[in-house]
């Protein structure tokens, strides 16, 4: 379902390297991308699909290229608040956001590409985050991260089809 790819700098110490995760996630919808992309937009239906989302909402007009976005997530039984902004944004088939959960940096991107009989959906994520604790750590964030996404993904086929 996934391939995930973790990058954490080798002998990372209180130099504040970053360590980074990547992954990617990808799938085939029974539907169209102008079906499924309005399902990754709406704020008020994103928690039928994202594991550990508390809140989410637009925080400025959008969909756009600039416009900005406020979650509230749970992980690892803490609630951590994410501010993001809309990079890329070309409907239906690709969407890209930069965001930042304190001091990680995460840029994800959607690629909805129209096959026989549906659309192939691909996510893929990279967390940047700096400091030794991270470097540590980040096998495990890892981990927490695909499980996350698969749920997530499956979650949206799921939706998507049904609907």
């Amino acid at each position: 379902m996934g391939s995930p790819v973790s990058h954490p700098q080798a002998g990372a110490t209180t130099d504040a390297r970053p360590s980074v995760i990547e992954t990617e996630h990808s799938i085939v919808i029974q539907r169209e991308p102008k079906d499924i992309l309005p399902l990754i937009l709406d704020h008020e239906r994103l928690e039928e699909w994202m594991d550990g989302l508390v809140e989410s909402e637009a925080t400025s007009a959008g969909p756009r290229v600039g416009s900005t976005y406020h979650q509230v997530l749970q992980i690892g039984g803490r609630l951590a608040s994410l501010c993001g902004e809309v990079t890329e944004f070309r409907p239906p088939r690709r969407l890209a956001y930069r965001s930042r959960i304190g001091d990680m940096t995460i840029t994800s991107r959607w690629e909805l590409t129209p096959i026989d009989g549906g659309t192939r959906v691909r996510f893929v994520e990279r967390s940047c985050m700096a400091g030794l604790m991270f470097s540590i750590m980040a096998p495990m964030i890892r981990l927490a991260i695909i499980r996350r996404h698969e749920n997530a993904v499956a979650r949206l086929k799921r939706i998507a089809e049904s609907g």
